[in-house]
Protein backbone atom coordinates (compact mmCIF):
# COMPACT_ATOMS: atom_id res chain seq x y z
CA UNK A 1 0.00 0.00 0.00
CA UNK A 2 1.48 3.38 -1.02
CA UNK A 3 1.63 6.46 1.20
CA UNK A 4 -1.40 8.14 -0.46
CA UNK A 5 -3.59 5.12 0.30
CA UNK A 6 -2.39 5.05 3.90
CA UNK A 7 -3.14 8.76 4.27
CA UNK A 8 -6.67 8.36 2.89
CA UNK A 9 -7.32 5.41 5.22
CA UNK A 10 -6.12 7.41 8.22
CA UNK A 11 -8.38 10.36 7.34
CA UNK A 12 -11.41 8.09 6.94
CA UNK A 13 -10.69 6.42 10.26
CA UNK A 14 -10.51 9.81 11.93
CA UNK A 15 -13.85 10.91 10.45
CA UNK A 16 -15.52 7.70 11.64
CA UNK A 17 -14.09 8.13 15.13
CA UNK A 18 -15.35 11.72 15.39
CA UNK A 19 -18.81 10.70 14.14
CA UNK A 20 -19.04 7.91 16.72
CA UNK A 21 -17.97 10.29 19.49
CA UNK A 22 -20.59 12.89 18.55
CA UNK A 23 -23.30 10.26 18.29
CA UNK A 24 -22.41 8.88 21.71
CA UNK A 25 -22.65 12.34 23.25
CA UNK A 26 -26.03 12.91 21.63
CA UNK A 27 -27.37 9.57 22.85
CA UNK A 28 -26.26 10.40 26.38
CA UNK A 29 -28.15 13.70 26.32
CA UNK A 30 -31.35 12.48 24.71
CA UNK A 31 -33.49 10.10 26.75
CA UNK A 32 -36.86 8.46 26.22
CA UNK A 33 -39.72 10.70 25.00
CA UNK A 34 -41.16 11.02 28.50
CA UNK A 35 -37.95 12.41 29.94
CA UNK A 36 -38.59 15.89 28.52
CA UNK A 37 -41.94 16.19 30.27
CA UNK A 38 -40.50 14.81 33.49
CA UNK A 39 -37.62 17.27 33.34
CA UNK A 40 -39.97 20.18 32.72
CA UNK A 41 -42.23 19.04 35.54
CA UNK A 42 -39.22 18.71 37.82
CA UNK A 43 -38.08 22.23 36.97
CA UNK A 44 -41.56 23.54 37.69
CA UNK A 45 -41.65 21.69 40.99
CA UNK A 46 -38.27 23.15 41.99
CA UNK A 47 -39.52 26.58 41.05
CA UNK A 48 -42.62 26.10 43.21
CA UNK A 49 -40.59 24.83 46.14
CA UNK A 50 -38.19 27.78 45.91
CA UNK A 51 -40.91 30.41 45.89
CA UNK A 52 -40.31 32.09 49.20
CA UNK A 53 -43.65 33.82 49.84
CA UNK A 54 -45.59 30.55 49.71
CA UNK A 55 -43.99 28.73 52.60
CA UNK A 56 -45.16 25.41 53.95
CA UNK A 57 -48.53 26.60 55.29
CA UNK A 58 -49.36 29.11 52.55
CA UNK A 59 -52.72 28.96 50.82
CA UNK A 60 -52.95 28.86 47.05
CA UNK A 61 -55.78 30.59 45.21
CA UNK A 62 -58.29 28.09 43.82
CA UNK A 63 -60.82 28.71 41.04
CA UNK A 64 -64.32 27.29 40.98
CA UNK A 65 -63.34 24.77 38.29
CA UNK A 66 -60.27 23.51 40.17
CA UNK A 67 -57.51 25.62 38.63
CA UNK A 68 -54.77 26.57 41.10
CA UNK A 69 -52.83 29.84 40.87
CA UNK A 70 -49.22 29.05 41.61
CA UNK A 71 -46.72 31.91 42.07
CA UNK A 72 -43.05 31.01 41.74
CA UNK A 73 -39.63 32.36 40.88
CA UNK A 74 -40.30 31.93 37.16
CA UNK A 75 -43.63 33.74 37.24
CA UNK A 76 -47.29 33.05 37.88
CA UNK A 77 -48.73 29.76 36.64
CA UNK A 78 -52.31 28.48 36.43
CA UNK A 79 -52.31 24.74 37.01
CA UNK A 80 -55.20 22.32 36.54
CA UNK A 81 -54.88 18.96 38.24
CA UNK A 82 -57.78 17.34 36.40
CA UNK A 83 -61.55 17.16 36.76
CA UNK A 84 -61.16 14.44 39.39
CA UNK A 85 -59.65 17.05 41.69
CA UNK A 86 -62.28 19.78 41.23
CA UNK A 87 -63.90 18.85 44.54
CA UNK A 88 -66.87 21.20 45.25
CA UNK A 89 -66.24 20.96 48.99
CA UNK A 90 -62.66 22.05 48.35
CA UNK A 91 -63.29 24.81 45.82
CA UNK A 92 -65.98 26.34 48.06
CA UNK A 93 -63.24 27.68 50.31
CA UNK A 94 -61.51 29.42 47.40
CA UNK A 95 -58.08 28.31 48.58
CA UNK A 96 -55.92 25.19 48.63
CA UNK A 97 -53.20 24.48 51.17
CA UNK A 98 -49.68 23.78 49.93
CA UNK A 99 -49.84 20.31 51.51
CA UNK A 100 -53.12 19.48 49.77
CA UNK A 101 -51.80 20.80 46.47
CA UNK A 102 -48.69 18.61 46.64
CA UNK A 103 -50.85 15.59 47.44
CA UNK A 104 -53.14 16.20 44.48
CA UNK A 105 -50.23 16.95 42.17
CA UNK A 106 -48.71 13.59 43.11
CA UNK A 107 -51.98 11.88 42.19
CA UNK A 108 -52.08 13.73 38.87
CA UNK A 109 -48.51 12.61 38.18
CA UNK A 110 -49.52 9.01 38.79
CA UNK A 111 -52.32 9.47 36.25
CA UNK A 112 -49.74 10.70 33.75
CA UNK A 113 -51.32 14.14 33.45
CA UNK A 114 -48.14 16.06 32.61
CA UNK A 115 -50.04 18.84 30.81
CA UNK A 116 -52.01 19.63 33.94
CA UNK A 117 -48.88 19.60 36.04
CA UNK A 118 -47.09 22.15 33.86
CA UNK A 119 -50.07 24.47 33.44
CA UNK A 120 -50.05 27.84 31.70
CA UNK A 121 -47.76 30.72 32.61
CA UNK A 122 -49.05 34.28 32.70
CA UNK A 123 -46.71 36.66 30.90
CA UNK A 124 -46.07 40.32 31.83
CA UNK A 125 -48.47 42.50 29.89
CA UNK A 126 -50.91 39.69 29.07
CA UNK A 127 -53.73 41.93 30.32
CA UNK A 128 -54.28 45.68 30.13
CA UNK A 129 -56.88 45.79 32.90
CA UNK A 130 -58.52 43.53 35.49
CA UNK A 131 -61.24 43.79 38.11
CA UNK A 132 -63.34 41.66 40.48
CA UNK A 133 -67.14 41.65 40.09
CA UNK A 134 -70.06 39.56 41.22
CA UNK A 135 -70.60 36.43 39.17
CA UNK A 136 -73.68 35.16 37.38
CA UNK A 137 -76.71 33.21 38.52
CA UNK A 138 -76.12 29.49 38.29
CA UNK A 139 -72.41 30.03 37.74
CA UNK A 140 -69.49 31.23 39.86
CA UNK A 141 -70.34 33.63 42.72
CA UNK A 142 -67.37 35.90 41.93
CA UNK A 143 -65.56 36.65 38.73
CA UNK A 144 -62.16 38.09 37.89
CA UNK A 145 -62.49 39.88 34.56
CA UNK A 146 -59.50 40.89 32.45
CA UNK A 147 -58.88 42.62 29.13
CA UNK A 148 -56.25 41.42 26.69
CA UNK A 149 -53.93 43.69 24.67
CA UNK A 150 -56.48 43.86 21.84
CA UNK A 151 -59.44 44.36 24.16
CA UNK A 152 -60.40 40.69 24.29
CA UNK A 153 -62.47 39.58 27.27
CA UNK A 154 -61.15 36.94 29.69
CA UNK A 155 -62.75 35.79 32.94
CA UNK A 156 -61.96 33.44 35.83
CA UNK A 157 -64.57 32.16 38.28
CA UNK A 158 -64.14 31.98 42.06
CA UNK A 159 -66.29 30.87 44.97
CA UNK A 160 -65.29 33.69 47.31
CA UNK A 161 -64.59 37.40 46.94
CA UNK A 162 -61.40 36.94 48.93
CA UNK A 163 -59.93 34.39 46.51
CA UNK A 164 -60.91 36.47 43.47
CA UNK A 165 -59.21 39.54 44.93
CA UNK A 166 -56.17 37.46 45.87
CA UNK A 167 -55.90 36.32 42.24
CA UNK A 168 -56.14 39.94 41.09
CA UNK A 169 -53.35 40.81 43.50
CA UNK A 170 -51.17 38.07 42.02
CA UNK A 171 -51.72 39.41 38.49
CA UNK A 172 -50.69 42.89 39.60
CA UNK A 173 -47.76 41.66 41.67
CA UNK A 174 -46.29 39.74 38.72
CA UNK A 175 -46.82 42.58 36.24
CA UNK A 176 -49.38 40.62 34.23
CA UNK A 177 -51.70 43.66 34.22
CA UNK A 178 -50.22 46.70 32.50
CA UNK A 179 -52.32 49.66 31.43
CA UNK A 180 -51.35 51.40 28.17
CA UNK A 181 -49.87 54.89 28.66
CA UNK A 182 -51.68 58.06 27.68
CA UNK A 183 -50.29 61.16 25.99
CA UNK A 184 -48.68 62.25 29.25
CA UNK A 185 -47.01 58.87 29.67
CA UNK A 186 -49.18 57.93 32.64
CA UNK A 187 -51.26 54.70 32.58
CA UNK A 188 -54.83 55.27 31.38
CA UNK A 189 -57.30 53.69 33.84
CA UNK A 190 -59.86 51.29 32.42
CA UNK A 191 -63.54 52.21 32.70
CA UNK A 192 -66.46 49.88 33.47
CA UNK A 193 -67.58 50.51 29.91
CA UNK A 194 -64.37 48.95 28.59
CA UNK A 195 -65.22 45.68 30.33
CA UNK A 196 -68.88 45.77 29.29
CA UNK A 197 -67.97 46.37 25.66
CA UNK A 198 -65.40 43.57 25.69
CA UNK A 199 -67.89 41.18 27.28
CA UNK A 200 -70.54 42.14 24.72
CA UNK A 201 -68.16 41.33 21.88
CA UNK A 202 -67.26 38.03 23.55
CA UNK A 203 -70.94 37.13 23.92
CA UNK A 204 -71.61 37.91 20.26
CA UNK A 205 -68.65 35.80 19.18
CA UNK A 206 -69.70 32.86 21.35
CA UNK A 207 -73.27 33.07 20.09
CA UNK A 208 -72.02 33.08 16.52
CA UNK A 209 -69.98 29.96 17.29
CA UNK A 210 -72.94 28.27 18.97
CA UNK A 211 -71.47 28.47 22.47
CA UNK A 212 -73.27 29.62 25.60
CA UNK A 213 -72.27 33.21 26.42
CA UNK A 214 -71.22 34.25 29.93
CA UNK A 215 -74.13 35.49 32.04
CA UNK A 216 -74.12 38.95 33.54
CA UNK A 217 -75.03 39.54 37.18
CA UNK A 218 -77.33 42.39 36.08
CA UNK A 219 -79.32 40.01 33.87
CA UNK A 220 -80.46 37.67 36.67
Amino acid sequence: MNQDALLIAAVLAGVVAVALFLRRGRDERVGPPGDADEAADGAAARDDAASGPLGGDARLVLESDGHVWLPGLRGLRRVWLGSEDADPALTAAGYLSREEFEKRRALARLRGDSAGLLGDTFQPGDFTAARVVRGAAGAEPWRLEALGPDGEYVSFGFETQSSAEAALGLLEEHGVVRRPPGEDGEPVPASPGDFEEARRRAEETELALGAEPPLDEDRR
